[in-house]
């Protein structure tokens, strides 16, 4: 860790035991140097630190400006990439541990942040957003050399994540402190000279520019451009001024801060007695050995007496994955509990507790198993939807997690919580970086033609811009009320591309997004098959459009074009 350490006299402490005049060993005992840890506020802020603080404000700026205000979008790409890149360089120390995980992150954010260019899915982003902190934390924390536990104990995932987590709003102040005391000692008096030169010119500038802007045309163009959004710049600026102390105060704990302390061993021991915490567990492994017996009504006709006689196919098919999530969390706490609490010899687990586990561990998979099964029976029937398909994707990653945790239960010296990280990280990235939404789209579509599904024309339509592909597709269908509704389902949802897409004034028709850093691949494909739709169907107008819809549902007075936009 780079601890501060620029007055080695300030470094040391000089420690004894309370003076005892009554003490007859008090003179014989010898002093004992400790080294002292400065506090943050306390350490120097130097010319690296300025320059650091300036560049994360800056880029922050950008990630607000064009990233976030743009819906997370191309801008979001462009403005994190550079982000990411630079903190993860900023904060690199040689002597760090677990380089090839670390580089692993790494990319894995890169891949993340291009998904923003990729994936239109508001949902899918908000998911993303949320497990890309969690990923860079990890990372961040990483390449600084602040972890000190072994990768194959849950405390490494603590410390990884909740510990900077923690620290960091706890020290969001501490940078800001730290330059006022290294203004005070005049370790950066030059630099506040350079601050308050930049702030007296400021008043200066709000006089000279607009002069030189009436005085040339030229200059008065480029200065509109750069100010045509005065309350977009006034919003990136409020959000850099939220998330520049929390990240320079993580930037700023992880480059500073102390070494975290060693590993205590004692906690590894555990502190609940066997036998009841074997109690416990035979308990409910009993109740999954009886699931496991009525499972046989499924493939032996001797016990299908115990199903309804009604029992349907779809019925099957839907029933099992929220109840097999709720269960899978309660293994997967009962695991952890367990592996924490329970009394152990050499920092290993009882065998006969690891035999329990052994079990439910491969019960949970056995019933997440029986829940995908169930999944691919529904998907057959009826086709994909988002949440069948984030579910499928979601059950596989919960089966591979319990996996390694067999794999760990079987050979003790086999690291498990990186691989879980791993796995997690590349089933989230399939999600982000595949528009699941155009794949559900295109399945259906496919399926639908080759007799295997009946399409539902509102299910594509509420995939979004992801939808209009297909929908440009269904329009020309033989069956009357597929073609009529991919026809409302495209009129309603070309808005997403053009505003009044299908005016016949050409006046009205006008892109949504007004600039490269709000588009997407997406959306983009989306408007090339709007665009191909309006060349071969010319006489598809808000007109026409109108008419058929009033003969589709034989309603005279109804105006469209009043509630379209």
């Amino acid at each position: 860790m780079n601890n501060n350490s620029d007055n080695n006299s300030n470094n040391y402490v000089y420690f004894t035991t309370s003076p005892d005049v009554n003490n007859q060993f008090y003179n014989n005992i010898q002093p004992t140097f400790v080294k002292k840890v400065n506090p943050l506020t306390k350490v120097e802020f130097n010319k690296k630190d300025l320059i650091s603080f300036l560049v994360t404000t800056v880029l922050l700026f950008l990630v607000s400006y064009i990233g976030i205000i743009n819906s997370f979008n191309f801008g979001f790409t462009v403005s994190m990439f550079l982000f990411v890149t630079f903190a993860f360089f900023y904060l690199f120390e040689k002597k760090s541990k677990g380089k090839v995980f670390n580089l692993f992150l790494y990319i894995s954010s890169l891949l993340f942040i291009s998904s923003f260019s990729l994936n239109d899915d508001g949902l899918i982003k908000f998911i993303t957003v949320i497990y890309l902190l969690l990923v860079l934390v990890i990372s961040f924390t990483g390449v600084s050399g602040n972890i000190t536990e072994k990768d194959s104990n849950y405390y490494w995932f603590l410390d990884s994540i909740f510990k900077p987590i923690t620290k960091t709003f706890e020290n969001v102040f501490s940078p800001f402190l730290s330059i006022r005391n290294s203004l005070k000692n005049n370790k950066l008096k030059q630099y506040s000279s350079v601050f308050l030169g930049i702030i007296v010119a400021l008043p200066v500038l709000f006089i000279i520019i607009p002069l030189l802007s009436s005085s040339d045309i030229a200059f008065e163009s480029v200065i509109n451009k750069i100010f045509e959004n005065t309350a977009l710049i006034f919003i990136a600026l409020i959000i850099d001024l939220v998330l520049t102390p929390v990240f320079y105060s993580l930037f700023f704990y992880l480059k500073k801060s102390p070494s975290l302390e060693k590993e205590n061993a004692e906690k590894y021991k555990g502190k609940l007695a066997v036998s009841g915490i074997n109690a416990f567990l035979i308990s409910i492994s009993f109740v999954y050995l009886f699931y496991l017996f009525t499972q046989l009504a499924y493939i032996v006709d001797a016990f299908k007496f115990v199903l309804p006689d009604d029992y349907t196919a779809a019925e099957f098919a839907r029933s099992g994955f929220f109840q097999m999530a709720v269960i899978v969390f309660i293994n997967f706490v009962i695991l952890g509990l367990t592996a924490i609490n329970v009394k152990r010899n050499d920092f290993k687990l009882p065998k006969s507790t690891k035999a329990i586990l052994l079990f439910i561990s491969a019960f949970t998979i056995f019933y997440i198993s029986t829940a995908i099964f169930k999944m691919m029976k529904y998907i057959s029937i009826y086709g994909l939807t988002r949440l069948r398909v984030l579910t499928s994707v979601f059950m596989i990653m919960l089966a591979l997690i319990f996996v390694i945790i067999i794999l760990k239960l079987l050979f003790n010296k086999i690291k498990y919580i990186k691989p879980i990280i791993i796995v997690c990280t590349l089933t989230l990235l399939s999600v982000s970086m595949v528009n699941i939404n155009t794949v559900i789209a295109e399945y259906n579509y496919k399926n639908f033609k080759a007799g295997k599904i009946q399409i539902d024309v509102s299910q594509i339509d509420s995939l979004g811009v992801s939808g209009i592909p297909v929908l440009t597709k269904l329009v020309d269908e033989s069956d009357k009320d597929i073609s009529f509704m991919a026809k409302e389902a495209l009129y309603y949802s070309a808005p997403y591309i053009y505003s009044s897409a299908f005016s016949l004034d050409s006046g009205d028709i006008y892109l949504i997004k007004e600039n490269i850093f709000e588009y997407n691949k997406t959306w983009i494909e989306a408007k090339e098959a709007l665009d191909n739709f309006k060349k071969t169907h010319p006489e598809f107008n808000a007109d026409t459009f109108e008419k058929e819809q009033r003969e589709y549902y034989n309603i005279n007075d109804i105006d469209v074009t009043d509630d379209l936009y």
